[in-house]
């Protein structure tokens, strides 16, 4: 099953991101449901396919698959995040040979902790797969291998052995050679999984008439809360940016040339290419959205305008920042947010 609204919606204004899972069903029936999901650009669940299968096996995630492809269509560099089930992998293969697969990172540091016995190995993992930059990854990843693995290599060979054979490429943010933005779990499809808890003793017909009323609330409920927004980025966006600009307060940038500044901060350097969109920190060309340095060099393009200072108050006139060589804030981020 799958609403016309919530294909289109992601056709027009979804990252190319989608979560999938499965959820056992507690009805007389039993059997499984199969959902998946993206992220709009404010953060929220977009819900675009659910199916019913009798359980998670190859032939049951190949039909899902298949389905959700029918209603998509082709589309090139998409991405799926799940946890680590065999048949997810191996059917998104065959069905999306375009599209690349990806790992859960807070499952992937969960089925270490339950190998390991140990949160601070798993705490650990995490940073490892969010880490922006590969001297951060391999920081984290050698402080692993300092710290645990000489006593886990002879206690629980099997967990260590674990850790050694996962794909950096599926696992870490820094090693993906697609595009994830900020989707690094499938926390989009676990909210599905909980907003259907009581739903699933539900009969089959029943819950998909559930669903359908579900998606009616939430799309008309945001379509309000849109219309009501009053800044060129969205909340979730906003927000995000309001912090940024409590960070670039405390920055020093120099310029190198039209397009590209050095920004220094408590004796740390990095270089932003606004022309490029990208910085020496990697976030700004991974999550395609302004990271503090790029917003810090904005902000030294029109310093001496009367934004030079910023209180919360004010940020939603970002784009007066950029009014002098007709730079608009919100053409450096990706046109999700």
């Amino acid at each position: 099953m799958s609403l016309g609204l919530s294909v289109r919606g992601f056709w027009r204004c979804m990252r190319l991101v989608i979560a999938i899972d499965g959820t056992h069903l507690k009805g007389r029936l039993g059997g499984t449901m199969f959902f998946a999901t993206a992220q709009d650009g404010n953060e929220q669940v977009h819900p675009i396919a659910f199916g019913y299968g009798d359980s998670e096996n190859n032939l049951s995630w190949e039909w899902f698959l298949d389905c959700l492809k029918g209603a998509l269509g082709h589309i090139d560099d998409m991405v799926f995040i799940s946890d680590r089930h065999a048949s997810i992998e191996a059917e998104i293969s065959k069905v999306f040979p375009y599209a690349t697969h990806t790992i859960c990172c807070w499952h992937f540091a969960e089925n270490v902790k339950k190998r390991f016995h140990r949160k601070d190995v798993a705490a650990i993992m995490n940073k490892a797969a969010r880490a922006y930059t590969e001297f951060k990854y391999n920081r984290y990843m050698g402080e692993l291998r300092n710290l645990h693995m000489g006593e886990l290599r002879n206690l629980h060979k099997n967990a260590f052995d674990y850790v050694e054979a996962v794909d950096p490429h599926k696992c870490s943010r820094v090693h993906y050679p697609q595009r994830r933005y900020m989707v690094m779990t499938t926390n989009v499809a676990e909210c599905i999984n909980s907003c259907l808890k009581f739903a699933r003793q539900l009969l089959m017909l029943t819950l998909a008439e559930f669903v359908r009323n579900m998606l009616q609330r939430w799309f008309h409920d945001r379509h309000r809360a849109a219309q009501s927004m009053r800044h060129q980025l969205t909340d979730a966006a906003h927000l995000v940016m309001l912090k940024q600009v409590e960070k670039c307060g405390y920055m020093t940038v120099n310029p190198v040339d039209w397009n590209i500044f050095s920004v220094k901060r408590s004796g740390k350097q990095w270089t932003v290419d606004l022309a490029r969109k990208t910085c020496t920190c990697n976030k700004f060309q991974m999550v395609h959205f302004l990271c503090s340095h790029a917003l810090a060099a904005v902000r030294y393009i029109n310093s001496k305008q009367s934004y030079a200072i910023l209180s919360k108050r004010d940020c939603h006139y970002f784009h007066c920042f950029c009014r002098k060589r007709n730079l608009d804030l919100t053409s450096l981020c990706s046109d999700y947010y």
